[in-house]
């Protein structure tokens, strides 16, 4: 089984799924971090990162694979393998209830 693309044209779509990755990234680095000033600073750093300091990177990543799953689909995978006929034997049951 092999597979090919239909409209292979849109694989060129993926140059924007990583132009946005690149934009992401560059904005990133030139946000400013504000600086914290805080008198008791080991009790800070005590305190653990919350869940959504520990993911902040999700929605972007699922943006990115969204749209590249995006881009796959337009170009339209197929599967080139020749269809089988197959004999079989069975017995049809039909219920019909009223």
């Amino acid at each position: 089984m092999s597979l090919r693309l239909e409209s292979p044209g849109w694989l060129a779509a993926a140059l924007v799924v990583v132009a946005a990755l690149a934009l992401e990234l560059w904005a990133r680095r030139s946000r400013r971090h504000p600086a914290l000033r805080y008198p008791a600073l080991p009790l800070v750093l005590g305190l653990g990162r919350t869940f959504v300091a520990r993911t902040w990177w999700l929605p972007t990543a699922l943006r990115l694979a969204a749209m590249a799953c995006w881009v796959v689909a337009l170009a339209r995978p197929q599967s080139a393998a020749e269809p089988e006929e197959r004999q079989s034997e069975g017995i049809d049951v039909l219920v019909a209830l009223d």
